[in-house]
């Protein structure tokens, strides 16, 4: 006897839907038992003054510099702010 195939289409809709239910609650469930062992996290200030400007100028125009195929001290900066 031979399944129809509204059965085998059935079986794997259901088989997935399944699954993804399943992954949902695994997710719940580690979220829940992260945030039992993670109670105090500090978080930095959003607001938080840039110690060294220079050092972050710098960083910044390294990676533009490498990104373009060009030298940094070819960079000039107009202008820096925190977005």
């Amino acid at each position: 006897m031979e399944p129809s195939n509204l059965l085998v289409v059935g079986l794997g809709v259901g088989t997935v839907f399944f699954g993804l239910v399943s992954l949902i609650v695994i997710c719940m469930v580690m979220s829940a038992v992260c945030k039992l062992f993670i109670k105090d996290a500090k978080k930095a200030p959003v607001n938080e003054m840039i110690s060294n400007k220079q050092e972050i100028l710098a960083a910044a125009c390294a990676v533009i510099a490498e990104e373009i195929g060009t030298e940094a001290k070819n960079i000039k900066v107009v202008s820096f702010k925190k977005i």
